[in-house]
């Protein structure tokens, strides 16, 4: 059994951790936990504008068709940056 990410993965990891580090500071979390509806509905287009939001479903729904590894991957960035906005509800 394989463990390793591959080259995709590992360029989808390195896509969420360079966002949450160039993008998503303190400041801007506190800020954006202070407003109505409490997240930033132009950086959640963001994620749909890297791909993010189609990880989990298939090219034919309109996605890119990634596995549960993938999802994983944007969820544990997500998650680590304790960005604000919905992924996966």
């Amino acid at each position: 059994m394989d463990l390793q990410y591959t080259p995709e993965q590992n360029q989808l990891r390195e896509s969420v951790e360079r966002f949450v580090r160039d993008e998503y500071d303190f400041a801007r979390r506190r800020r954006l936990a202070a407003t109505d509806p409490g997240h930033d509905e132009a950086c959640w287009r963001q994620y749909a504008d890297f791909g993010w939001l189609a990880v989990p479903f298939s090219e034919e729904e309109g996605g890119i068709g990634g596995d549960a590894t993938d999802t994983g991957i944007v969820m544990e960035g997500v998650g680590r940056g304790l960005l604000l906005e919905p992924y996966l509800a």
